[in-house]
Formats: C-alpha cells, sequence, structure tokens
C-alpha cells in the first residue's frame, strides 16, 4: 500500500512540475507578445513607423529595453506605495479607537495609496514609449518633462483611484 501512495504522489509531483514549467513558458510568451505589441504601436504613433506586413517586426533590443524599463518603472512605483501602506497602516493604530482604526480608514487609505501611485506612474511613465522609440529618458527626466501636467495628471489619478 505504501508503494502505490508513493507513486502517485510521484506522479502529481511531476503533474504539478510539468504545469508549472508550461505556465512559466505561456506566461513568458504573453509577456512577451505584449510587449512587442506595445512596442510596435508606441512606433507606429509617435515614429509614424507602419509594420511591413500582417504583423510588425521584433526586435530584441527595443523588447528588452522595454521590459527593464517597465520593471524599473514598476519597482518605483510599488517600493513608495509599500511604503505609504506601512506608514498608514502605522498611523491608524496610533489614533484613539473611537471607531477610526485601520478597518475604518482602510478605504480612505486604499484611495490615498491609489492615488499616489496613479500619479507617480503617470510622471514617470515617458520612459516607456522612449524605450519603444529608442530614445533614453531617465526617470528624473520623464518627472521633469511631465511636470507642467501635473494637475492634470493628478485629477486623471484622482479620476482612477475612485473607479
Amino acid at each position: 500500500m505504501g508503494g502505490l501512495t508513493r507513486k502517485a504522489s510521484d506522479q502529481g509531483s511531476a503533474t504539478d512540475l510539468l504545469y508549472l514549467l508550461l505556465s512559466v513558458a505561456g506566461g513568458v510568451l504573453f509577456a512577451a507578445a505584449h510587449i512587442w505589441l506595445i512596442v510596435a504601436w508606441h512606433r507606429y504613433v509617435l515614429a509614424n513607423e507602419a509594420p511591413g506586413g500582417w504583423l510588425p517586426a521584433w526586435s530584441t533590443q527595443r523588447s528588452w529595453s522595454y521590459f527593464w524599463r517597465a520593471l524599473v518603472a514598476g519597482l518605483a512605483t510599488v517600493a513608495p506605495a509599500i511604503g505609504l501602506f506601512v506608514l498608514l497602516k502605522n498611523v491608524s493604530y496610533l489614533l484613539p479607537s473611537s471607531g477610526l482604526n485601520w478597518a475604518g480608514s482602510a478605504t480612505g487609505s486604499t484611495l490615498v495609496i491609489s492615488l499616489c501611485t496613479y500619479y507617480l506612474g503617470f510622471r514617470i511613465g515617458l520612459i516607456l514609449p522612449a524605450a519603444a522609440i529608442d530614445k533614453k529618458l531617465t526617470l528624473r527626466q520623464s518627472w521633469q518633462k511631465t511636470k507642467p501636467l501635473g494637475g492634470s495628471l493628478m485629477l486623471a489619478a484622482a479620476g482612477l483611484s475612485v473607479l
């Protein structure tokens, strides 16, 4: 009986591993296809580059550049959101328990975190289309270039936060 149990569990582990590998491979292909289309779309809109056929040309260099800049932008947006979450949660514990505690202020905290995250993402997000059209743009440069749009971007961030 023990031998049958072991064999069944080994088979389950192999199936689980295969499922994991297929899921990771599918995720990588999904991400690569999306980056390919996003880069092609940005090039079409910003550089008037139309695809030569049914599919746009694949550029490994542009795709990797876009991927890494998206990763940097994501980390630069999520890290402050986590810090703000921890700060707001700790501040809520300091408030008197007159009904305004973490559970009671979770909606307000979520709105504040969403507002800040969207706003930050909008301000630094120019690095992504820049990567698609082979332009080097840093987070700081993106922040400076979007400074005149700060109010409009804050309004857009507020709109998205309440959705």
